[in-house]
């Protein structure tokens, strides 16, 4: 465990929180033939409308809460003439591995022509999400920050404050970290005995299914680093980094200084890591995170 001003975080493993499917090329035959069977799932009680945030797409469907315990949302019609076919979301770690294999086989059965056969062959990431739980790290306990994200927005919303780092223009990959204790008190009036950082990998365009788990790590330029005096900074501006919670405020102090007193900072905050966030080596069980949610246990034959 790695001390922060008197709090410990703990190592962290990460979770798939999110994941978004399409499947079908770009033909008005096959996006009918997905819709029609959709309308029958929704005919025969299994999916009812969903009203959704844009998405892409025109229809929008969720399988009943009582079938999986969390939404399972899919999608069809797309908003562009050369977008997918069909699109399949929902959190696997939420429902767990059994019931992420049995969303996968009743969309498997009940909408595509080809079976698992097609979905494990088939089946393309646009996005999934892995989330890093740090207990006992607040937001103002650590800099959070990285050298090559572009862009960095706030957040204040009810109460709770969420950072947002950009590290490419079309957003293929973000990071967002925000308090999980305020979110839990916020949404479920739960109460944690201790802070709770949450930080939220977004990667998008990730390639096939069957090839996630060879998925290159999408965090290694995102640090988190223990609030320590760098040497080569004087009181005044100690004060204003100090005041800094989130990249946002981190970014635009460190604008402010002489490029050669940047890069000394800079150096300090990689030389004080807070050790529970070491990306390459929670990459390392990336495999064994992907194995286990059960997102490849439908193949063909099955």
């Amino acid at each position: 465990m790695s001390a922060v001003g008197g709090i410990y975080a703990t190592n962290c493993t990460g979770k798939i929180d999110n994941i978004s499917l399409v499947l079908g090329g770009y033909s008005v035959e096959q996006t009918e033939a997905y819709q029609s069977q959709l309308a029958l799932l929704q005919k025969q009680g299994h999916l009812a409308s969903a009203k959704t945030s844009r998405n892409g797409f025109r229809r929008n469907y969720k399988l009943k809460n009582d079938y999986f315990g969390s939404r399972v949302l899919l999608s069809t019609v797309s908003v562009s003439k050369n977008g997918p076919a069909v699109r399949i979301e929902f959190n696997p770690a939420k429902i767990g591995p059994s019931k992420t294999k049995q969303v996968l086989l009743f969309v498997a059965e009940n909408v595509l022509a080809g079976g698992a056969k097609e979905l494990f062959e088939h089946a393309k990431v646009t996005r999934f999400d892995v989330a890093y739980d740090l207990h006992g790290l607040s937001l103002s306990d650590a800099f959070f920050w990285s050298e090559k994200a572009i862009s960095s927005q706030t957040f204040n919303s009810v109460g709770m404050r969420t950072e947002t780092l950009v590290f490419n223009q079309t957003k293929r990959r973000q990071v967002v970290v925000y308090d999980k204790a305020v979110e839990q008190l916020i949404k479920c009036g739960k109460h944690s005995s201790t802070p709770w950082t949450r930080i939220e990998v977004r990667k998008r365009n990730a390639g096939q299914l069957s090839q996630l788990k060879k998925t290159k790590c999408p965090m290694l330029d995102f640090r988190v680093s223990v609030r320590k005096k760098p040497s080569a900074l004087s009181e005044t501006a100690w004060v204003l980094l100090k005041n800094c919670i989130g990249p946002a405020t981190l970014q635009s102090v460190l604008a402010q200084l002489p490029v050669a007193k940047r890069a000394d900072i800079i150096n300090s905050f990689k030389g004080h890591p807070v050790s529970a966030w070491n990306p390459e080596k929670l990459w390392k069980v990336w495999p064994e995170i992907v194995e286990n949610s059960g997102l490849l246990s439908v193949k063909g034959g099955c």
